[in-house]
């Protein structure tokens, strides 16, 4: 069964890094017009861009990782089409791994949210209430449920809850906190408006 797993995980990266070289080289290839001199290029150590990861070297966490890291960008650039494409992978990556710490709850959080599978979404929020009732990152994902649904009084409700937990949970310096800091003040300015 690990093995399977790890195959379909292996894949998953594979095709990433074959994207990403796609995308690459069909961007080096476009023509460039420019009044300015080209620019000397120097090649980052290491191997070569489009170069698929060593998965020898790969744990299947940093696995799980680099495919959340892959759905949430391309998430952030508005291509959700992209990113529900490696939901499946990540989500298996995910469940794979013997134990999910926080930060993998809160990820596959963020991960159903953008499948918009918010029943999956609220087990995660449950999964890190467990390890701390007022947890900022559960918050914001409870936040991110009811602004989707249209439901602004349990938006403002998460939110008043947030700030009043906000100075204690930081003093924790939880890990994912500490991961997720500019995520976390991003939404703290949001909602203290």
């Amino acid at each position: 069964m690990l093995a399977g797993i790890a195959v379909v995980i292996c894949a998953g990266v594979f095709a990433l890094a074959t994207y990403t070289e796609q995308k690459q080289t069909a961007v080096a290839s476009a023509p460039m017009v420019s009044a300015r001199p080209a620019p000397v290029f120097v090649p980052p150590s290491g191997p070569a861009p489009g170069t698929p990861p060593d998965l020898s070297k790969m744990t299947m966490r940093d696995a799980a990782d680099r495919l959340f890291n892959r759905i949430m960008r391309v998430s952030e650039q508005g291509n959700i089409e992209e990113a529900q494409r490696f939901v499946p992978m990540a989500v298996q990556a995910y469940n794979s791994l013997p134990v999910l710490d926080d930060d993998a709850h809160y990820h596959l959080g963020l991960i159903y949210g953008i499948a918009g599978d918010d029943e999956q979404g609220r087990l995660q929020i449950a999964a890190l209430k467990q390890a701390a009732p007022n947890h900022l990152l559960a918050m914001m994902l409870e936040h991110a449920i009811a602004e989707k649904s249209g439901d602004t009084a349990a938006a403002a409700k998460i939110s008043a809850a947030f700030t009043a937990a906000y100075v204690a949970e930081m003093a924790t310096g939880r890990p994912e906190y500490l991961a997720h800091r500019s995520t976390i003040q991003q939404f703290r300015a949001a909602t203290t408006k």
